[in-house]
Parts: structure tokens; C-alpha cells; sequence
């Protein structure tokens, strides 16, 4: 068999993603504040795309105004030369979306407008927050302490961690400062009783008696089940340790209740993250009795096509000559109607799936969370008539306020539980995690709920679930077992 190159032709069906597309997907999927990053990143790189903004004296106009007009001629000069269909212009739609478009931003620009300068709004201004060892800084400066022991005190602030334990020895910081021991430890006293309550301990034991002193509560049973009992605690099997320690199992529990009153972590405060800022996509309103999505895209960019370059493109054309200048303006101009339809689009499909699920949910947002009605993306995605994959991108890191809260619109999906009591009809998973929680909210703690009583009582209410699930979900709630939760006293 010989080996040699041929030309051969073949016919065959290729499923391709267009750049359009990978960008049009991109920005169905993009949370709100990336989006809004995307959008001022697509502003900078394409000169022909600026942010409109309408000042209080400045009356809004519609589509046949003098920019939009040029817009229209000269997208359509551009795109009746085009031999390529995927890149023309689709005309009936930019009418559309520039209709549309400035209608809201009419309705929005009145509701905002006053007429006045922008004023200073404090609400929105972001504080710096106070670290711990600001705070213990400040505290040293109340303190009647010399210079020298100042310096001391600010050499054991920065041996402090963030959980407000102090990292080295009075002996090493003795001898970095070159001084006596006795001295540090002086200071050190001095230190411990700056707030919060137990910082600068060099163990727990030390930081549970500073706050047990502090308070005026001391438990010498507490200190020895912290020192030697650590992981019959972390079990919660109190009558082991009170056998360990020969004592009697209400002095543990009486032990326990009072170190659940105690901070380990004396600088806990100080670790706290700021919560995620989450910019919600759309409200939930009811009018007229029923409920409604209304568009939340006040903070989204209003896009056009800058007045200076369709003039110059009009300059051009008017040249009758084919450059480089006019073929790049065309391109650009097209890119820019792309991103203005990608984003219609977008707004459009979160409205509708969001509508869909508000339509599904209604008993959850007229009664709470115990309502909850069994859901899935294909249920939602018949409904729209898209694919399952778009309302997994539609319902990812977008958000909806309701008057039941702010909820991230996946929160709604969930599995189906079918009853005995009315076999049509099914439970939605969270409904019974909050069932669940409910009961043992309810429990007696000296004598605990375990997941197969837990079982025995959801069949009574006719919902029938295996202790295993039972267990899932008390673990996906972070609700400890039976035996953990039991208390003595």
C-alpha cells in the first residue's frame, strides 16, 4: 500500500462556538458586579462604545434621534456589503433594544433626577476598621505606665496572634529588649487586662481563668477538663470525663455550660471577614395582589455609540473609498451592537426564568420557607424553553430580594420528596431539612432526638425518608448528633 497526499472532499455537520456566542454565553453567566467590571473593561477597549448618562436638564429622547439615526445608516452601509450573514446587522433588533432600553432608563432618570448637585452621602462611604492591635494600642495609652514599660507593652502588642495569644516568651522578649524578665512580666499584667477579656494569655487554661477571674466565676473543674480532657469534650461524653476526673456528671455539665460562656478566641472579633457584597439582579414586588420580577439594572452602564466616531464614519463614506479606518469602525460598531444585544438578552432571560420560578414558588413567598414546592432546572427550562444548561448559568451568583429576604436564584431548585399522606403531590427538600430542624429545635436536651425517632415522627406526617438522609441533611445544617447535643442538667 502505497502512501502519498490527496485532495478529498467530505461532507459533515460541525457543531462550532462562534466568538459572539462565547462572549454572549460569558455574560449570561457573569454575576452582577463582575459584569459590571466586564462592561467598563469592553468600554475601554473599544472606542466606539461610551456610558450615556442624562443629566436633570437634559430631556430624553427616543429612537429617531439625530445619533441613532446616523447609527441606523451607517450600520446599514457597513452590513449591506457584508457577503458574511453572521455579522449583519440585525436592524429590526436595534430598534427594538434602543426602544426599550431608553424607555427604562426615561422611567429610571425621572425617578433619580432632582435637579441638584451630587451630595455627599455618608451611608456610602466605607469605614476603615479598627485592628486589634489599634485597639490594644489605644488601651496602653489609658494605662499609668512610664515610657519604658510603654515600649515593653508595645513589644508584647506585636508578639500577639490573630487569635490574641501571645506568641513568645516573657524570656524571649526579655531578651530582645535587653531587660530584666520580672519586668516583662509586670507589663504583661498590665496588658491582660486591656479588652477583649483574655488577651495576651500564653495557653487556653490561662485565658479561660483571666476571663473566669474577670467575671468573678471560678470553676477549677472547668480548667482540669480543659487541660486533660479535650477530646472526651470535643465528644461531649460527659460521663467519661466525670469518671476520668471522679467527679459528678452534673459538675461537668455545670463545667461545660460555663466554659459555652467563655471565649477561647479572645480576638475573634478582630477575624471577622466582611460578608461578600451581593448586588442584587431583581426585586419581587406584588402588585395588584399577584407577584411580579421587576429589573433591577440601575447600576448597569447605558451603552451608545459615540456621536464623534459615527461622524467620522459619515466622513468616510461620503470619500467613497475603502480604508482601513472605515473597515475598523465597521467591525468595532458591529462588536458594540453585539455587547448591547448580549446584554438585552441577558436582563430579558434572567426576567423570565426569575418570573418562572416566582410563578412555581408562590406558596413559598405568601406562607415562608416550609413551603418551599419540589423543583429542577428542567422543570424551569420546559417552561422557558431553553436548555438546562442556560438556567444553570441564568441561576448561578444572581440574586433576588424578596420580602422574605435576598435569595440567590438556585436556592429555589430542589430535590423532590413524595408523601404518603397525599401521594400527588411531593415536598421539596428544604422544607424538610426545616422540618427536621424544627423538631430538634423543639427537643428535650437531656434526652435528645436520634435520626431514627427523627425518622419514626416524619412518617407519622406521612414523609417517608431513610436515617441516612435524615443524617445528610442534619449535617448539611451543621446540627451535631444525639449524643452530642445531649445535656445533663
Amino acid at each position: 500500500m502505497s502512501l502519498a497526499l490527496r485532495q478529498q472532499l467530505k461532507l459533515g455537520q460541525q457543531l462550532t462556538m462562534t466568538p459572539k456566542m462565547q462572549q454572549a454565553i460569558k455574560i449570561l453567566q457573569l454575576p452582577r458586579l463582575e459584569l459590571e467590571q466586564y462592561i467598563q473593561n469592553q468600554i475601554a477597549e473599544n472606542p466606539v462604545l461610551e456610558e450615556k448618562e442624562y443629566g436633570p436638564e437634559e430631556p430624553l429622547t427616543h429612537i429617531e434621534n439625530t445619533t441613532d439615526k446616523l447609527l441606523l445608516q451607517h450600520l446599514k452601509e457597513a452590513g449591506g456589503s457584508c457577503d458574511d450573514k453572521q455579522d449583519e446587522i440585525d436592524w429590526d433588533f436595534m430598534a427594538r433594544q434602543k426602544e426599550a432600553w431608553q424607555t427604562h432608563q426615561n422611567h429610571h432618570s425621572h425617578r433619580h433626577s432632582s435637579g441638584k448637585k451630587d451630595t455627599l452621602v455618608f451611608d456610602h462611604m466605607i469605614s476603615q476598621e479598627k485592628t486589634l492591635s489599634d485597639h490594644l494600642h489605644e488601651q496602653i495609652i489609658l494605662l499609668e505606665l512610664d515610657e519604658k514599660q510603654r515600649m515593653i507593652a508595645r513589644e508584647i502588642i506585636g508578639n500577639i496572634n490573630d487569635k490574641g495569644y501571645l506568641d513568645s516568651s516573657t524570656k524571649d522578649i526579655a531578651n530582645t529588649l535587653k531587660i530584666n524578665q520580672k519586668e516583662v512580666e509586670e507589663v504583661l499584667g498590665w496588658v491582660q487586662k486591656c479588652e477583649p477579656t483574655g488577651i495576651a494569655a500564653r495557653s487556653l487554661e490561662e485565658c479561660l481563668t483571666l476571663q473566669m477571674n474577670e467575671w468573678g466565676r471560678e470553676d477549677h473543674h472547668l480548667l482540669q477538663i480543659v487541660a486533660s480532657q479535650s477530646k472526651e469534650l470535643e465528644r461531649k461524653n460527659y460521663e467519661q470525663i466525670a469518671k476520668n476526673l471522679q467527679i459528678s456528671i452534673a459538675a461537668v455539665d455545670q463545667a461545660v455550660s460555663l466554659l459555652a460562656e467563655l471565649e477561647p478566641i479572645p480576638a475573634r472579633s478582630y477575624q471577622t471577614k466582611p460578608s461578600p457584597y451581593i448586588s442584587v439582579d431583581v426585586t419581587l414586588a406584588k402588585i395588584s395582589n399577584k407577584w411580579a420580577v421587576l429589573s433591577h439594572d440601575d447600576s448597569l452602564p447605558n451603552l451608545q455609540i459615540s456621536q464623534y466616531y459615527l461622524n467620522r464614519i459619515s466622513s468616510l463614506r461620503h470619500q467613497g473609498q475603502k480604508s482601513t479606518e472605515k473597515t475598523y469602525l465597521q467591525d468595532k460598531i458591529r462588536s458594540g451592537q453585539w455587547l448591547m444585544k448580549s446584554l438585552w438578552q441577558r436582563q430579558a432571560t434572567i426576567l423570565k426564568v426569575a418570573q418562572v420560578i416566582v410563578d412555581k414558588q408562590t406558596t413559598f413567598f405568601d406562607k415562608g420557607s416550609m413551603h418551599l414546592v419540589p423543583m429542577t432546572l428542567k422543570d424551569v427550562a420546559k417552561d422557558v424553553g431553553v436548555h438546562e444548561s442556560t438556567i444553570s448559568r441564568v441561576t448561578s451568583g444572581k440574586y433576588m430580594q424578596t420580602p422574605r429576604g435576598v435569595f440567590e436564584l438556585r436556592y429555589f431548585f430542589s430535590s423532590s420528596i413524595p408523601s404518603r399522606v397525599a401521594p400527588s403531590t411531593h415536598l421539596a427538600g428544604e422544607s424538610v431539612r426545616k422540618k427536621i430542624a424544627k423538631l430538634i429545635s423543639a427537643e428535650d436536651p437531656k434526652s435528645p432526638l436520634s435520626d431514627q425517632q427523627i425518622v419514626h415522627i416524619l412518617a407519622i406526617d406521612g414523609i417517608t425518608l431513610a436515617r441516612r438522609t435524615v443524617a445528610k441533611y442534619r449535617d448539611h445544617m451543621a446540627i451535631p448528633s444525639s449524643s452530642r447535643r445531649k445535656r445533663f442538667a
